[in-house]
């Protein structure tokens, strides 16, 4: 927060850092949903459907990976795990298959919600995995 005194009047800014997000999903239906919800919480979104590394991944504040990328969302997210360099972000997995939870839970995500979701429980799923990276 930036407190300025101009004269007799107090100007107050608060500064908010937008979390950069990276949504994984192959469905591109998916990828528009999840922008948009993500983009109107006020989080800047980079949305892909292969997981390439092509972006730094040490700015970015949560991973979101669909299980089901390539047949690999769990295997990836595994790999990120155990490398020092990205071990630190949060990795949430989604699926439309419940079984895939306890993959998830055994290659180390953060959290994992089934699909089809709803949208508040999506959103402060979300800023709680945000707020724990910050910790």
């Amino acid at each position: 927060m930036l407190i300025f005194l101009v004269s007799s009047e107090i100007y107050i800014f608060v500064i908010y850092q937008m979390n950069k997000i990276v949504v994984v999903d192959p469905e591109p239906d998916n990828l528009h949903i999840l922008k948009y919800i993500l983009e109107n919480e006020g989080h800047t979104v980079i949305a892909e459907s292969i997981f390439d590394n092509r972006h730094s991944l040490q700015d970015i504040r949560l991973l979101i990976l669909d299980a089901g990328v390539l047949g690999k969302g769990i295997e990836y997210c595994a790999k990120l795990k155990q490398d020092h360099r990205t071990m630190h972000i949060p990795i949430l997995i989604m699926s439309v298959i419940p079984s895939v939870e306890q993959q998830a839970i055994t290659a180390q995500a953060n959290a994992f919600l089934e699909k089809p979701f709803d949208i508040t429980a999506f959103t402060e799923l979300v800023k709680e995995l945000i707020c724990s990276s910050k910790s």
